[in-house]
């Protein structure tokens, strides 16, 4: 019986992701689009004010609406056990980081959000983003609270179930989400990602 159930869960979060992904479509085909080094870019036309939930840093300090202030952000939401598409986006994102600071210009700060507040604790999520790259961030917290910042940066996510609480997956958006200097929305950018859709989607607002 546990099977089925699994079973039919999992074709539930599938279809629930494949509509996540229409209705994020429809919605993108109503705001400004452009297509940066083959990819889709959400440009809205009114930045939107982000309210952020105070979440935990991986170095035990709060991160809200203050730490997204005054400097651009650029948002990713992942989990450290994710086994391809989370570690490729950070190895992408850290390399475009490194090819504009060659270059002598400045990249926004890098938030990676884990939607695994079971399994990622604040010290296991630190070690992972390092990896990366030294200066980026990571945070997490109650599941409730990862909800709401995912609802208003379209980057949805569904946990699907297992019967050993310590193996799960999460289906999650993709998007990399761009925030100005205001904590407000103003882009979104779908994957496939490369370090030259990175840097396109970062040009046009001429950082």
């Amino acid at each position: 019986m546990k099977n089925k159930q699994t079973v039919f869960f999992g074709i539930a979060v599938t279809i629930a992701l494949i509509s996540g992904f229409w209705f994020g479509q429809v919605y993108f085909d109503k705001q400004q689009t452009a297509e940066t080094a083959g990819n889709y870019v959400m440009l809205l036309e009114s930045p939107r004010k982000l309210a952020i939930p105070a979440l935990q840093q991986a170095d035990g300090s709060r991160f809200d609406n203050a730490s997204l202030a005054g400097k651009w952000s650029l948002l990713f939401f992942g989990y450290t056990h994710c086994p391809d598409v989370c570690p490729a986006t950070l190895n992408t994102v850290a390399q475009a980081k490194q090819k504009l600071e060659q270059a002598g210009m400045q990249f926004p700060q890098v938030v990676f959000i884990s939607i695994d507040p079971q399994r990622d604790n604040v010290k296991l999520l630190g070690d992972y983003v390092r990896y990366f790259d030294k200066d980026f961030i990571g945070a997490t917290g109650e599941e409730k609270l990862l909800q709401a910042i995912s609802v208003q940066t379209y980057s949805n996510f569904l946990t699907e179930p297992s019967e050993n609480a310590n193996e799960y997956r999460v289906g999650h958006s993709l998007n990399l989400v761009l925030i100005n200097p205001e904590a407000e929305l103003v882009a979104v950018l779908s994957p496939p990602h490369t370090v030259e859709s990175v840097l396109d989607l970062l040009q046009h607002f001429q950082m």
